[in-house]
């Protein structure tokens, strides 16, 4: 990764010396931040790699049985031959998930695909920031400050409709998207110097300023707007829509910001805001959470009723409007009109948070030592172990779960389907087991995806990789199921129909069958 594109990254870390966790990126149909950790070796199973529970579900009782073929030993499904895991270091051919397309965007600098998110008619749509060329299928785009934010919309198939380069000077970072009602896209993200979206060139001087940006469902502007001081650095990390086409945007700021009423400022290092605009663009209401330390917001999901959840992180104790909580990620549910609903802290790192159509609560994450969500203590078995949790509309406790081995695994990206199961995005290093075949990670930083069902019962799960580094970022399910997922590699990667390639850091995107 160049050196220049690497700094602008310290957009959405706001700050990494202030100690905001990674936020690398964040938010979308799902979501984020890059982990840590090892390896294992072909036919090995780990004994440390495991996954506890707590609630209304007992543990996925073991279904593994040792067998052999193509590559040597082999760990395999019970009554299942052809889910052994029998070739070599990343590929388990399994009978789930099927997947239907992958493509990968690259160049010769680097490429982050940072959101995905779909419409009403399956077509997909993915934002994120390049550095140089890109060419997403409509021909190259070539980046004109440090690094630019690209959108494109894929029909189902995964062919090119339409993409769109957004950046003049410095850099300019695309971190979530979503799509109304109406197949309008909307862009939420951060930038420095200038930049034009449609209706002329708009700065933010030295400091960066946060925007979002609506287009139409063939990419024409529709309206724009960008929130900053001239001292301060301002970013959006999450968006969503309502079922009226209103707009909610998160994210985080420092100094002050003025959102459409009374000017913010910031009470200590950065703040966390939530702001909700019509569908064409004017302010509603927005929200302020402030306490000593940092707090911001980087993942948000509405349920049927038009409320909304957001997710974030906090360094100290904040009121988000039910009394003080402690410092940790924190989940404040809020009705239409912005009234606080509910609002809880817990000890671990928010990935991102999804709502089932029953309006439960599905948040994971990742998170070392211990936490309780509710139901009991889960405890890491490593650094960190990856988490999914459960909660009802109230916010009371239903079920959670930890996955876990002697070394790093993390969830950056859920999402729920019309049937209520639960989809799981992360990459990981070593071994981590979901309920079914342990998988173990070729050599460095390798992909998850996991399916279970609501009851938090393992459907399946799969690992994809290779030598060199590959990250989750965002995932979400279309209106027929099928499952969509996208972020970035280095070396190689194979979702199933052949390896897809990189010069240096390249955004991917896969979408895998119900």
């Amino acid at each position: 990764m160049s050196a220049a594109f690497a700094a602008g990254f310290g957009l959405h870390s706001i700050a990494r010396a202030a100690g905001i966790a990674a936020l690398v990126l964040a938010a979308g149909c799902g979501d984020d931040a890059l982990g840590s950790g090892g390896g294992g070796e072909e036919g090995e199973t780990d004994d440390a790699a495991s996954s506890s529970s707590t609630g209304s579900v007992p543990p996925t009782p073991e279904t593994t049985a040792q067998s052999t073929g193509g590559g040597g030993d082999a760990w395999c499904t019970r009554g299942t031959e052809d889910a052994c895991y029998a070739g070599p270091p990343g590929r388990l051919p399994a009978p789930h998930p099927e997947l239907l397309w992958s493509k990968s965007f690259g160049g010769q600098l680097a490429q982050v695909a940072r959101a995905v998110a779909t419409d009403t008619a399956g077509d997909v749509f993915v934002v994120g920031l390049f550095d140089g060329q890109l060419d997403l299928g409509g021909g190259a785009l070539v980046s004109e400050g440090d690094n630019d934010v690209f959108v494109v919309k894929l029909d189902p198939s995964g062919r090119h409709l339409w993409s769109r380069r957004y950046g003049l000077s410095g850099p300019q970072h695309g971190y979530a998207v979503a799509v109304d009602a109406d197949g309008n896209v909307i862009v939420v993200g951060g930038f420095r110097g200038t930049v034009d979206f449609g209706a002329g060139p708009v700065s933010a001087g030295s400091t960066s300023d946060a925007f979002v940006l609506k287009l139409d469902a063939w990419g024409n502007h529709v309206w724009s707007k960008h929130y900053g001081d001239l001292a301060g650095l301002q970013g959006a990390y999450a968006v969503g829509t309502d079922s009226a086409n209103n707009v909610l945007v998160a994210g985080a700021f420092e100094g002050t910001m003025d959102l459409g009423s009374d000017e913010l400022t910031s009470a200590d290092d950065f703040d966390a805001f939530v702001v909700k605009l019509d569908s064409a663009g004017a302010y509603v209401w927005s929200k302020h959470f402030a306490g000593l330390g940092y707090q911001y917001v980087d993942a948000l999901a509405f349920d049927a009723a038009d409320n909304v959840v957001v997710a974030g992180e906090s360094s100290a104790s904040v009121d988000y409007g039910g009394g003080p909580l402690a410092a940790g990620s924190f989940l404040v549910k809020l009705d239409p009109a912005g009234n606080h609903a509910w609002s809880k802290s817990f000890d671990a790192s928010m990935g991102s948070v999804a709502v089932d159509d029953s309006a439960n609560v599905i948040l994971a994450g990742y998170f070392s030592d211990s936490v309780d969500f509710g139901g009991g203590t889960l405890d890491s078995l490593g650094v960190d172990d990856a988490f999914v949790a459960k909660l009802d509309s109230s916010g009371n406790h239903v079920w959670s779960k930890a996955f876990g081995g002697p070394e790093d695994q993390h969830v950056f990206g859920v999402a729920t389907d019309s049937a209520g199961n639960v989809a799981l995005f992360g990459h990981f290093e070593g071994a981590v087991d979901f309920g079914g075949v342990p998988l173990m990670s070729a050599d460095q930083k390798d992909l998850f995806l996991a399916k279970l069902d609501g009851e938090g019962t393992h459907l399946w799960s799969a690992r994809f990789g290779g030598p060199s580094d590959q990250y989750a970022y965002s995932t979400c399910f279309d209106a027929a199921g099928h499952l969509v997922v996208t972020g970035s590699f280095d070396g190689t990667v194979d979702f199933g129909d052949g390896q897809l390639g990189t010069n240096d850091l390249d955004g991917y995107v896969a979408k895998f069958g119900p």
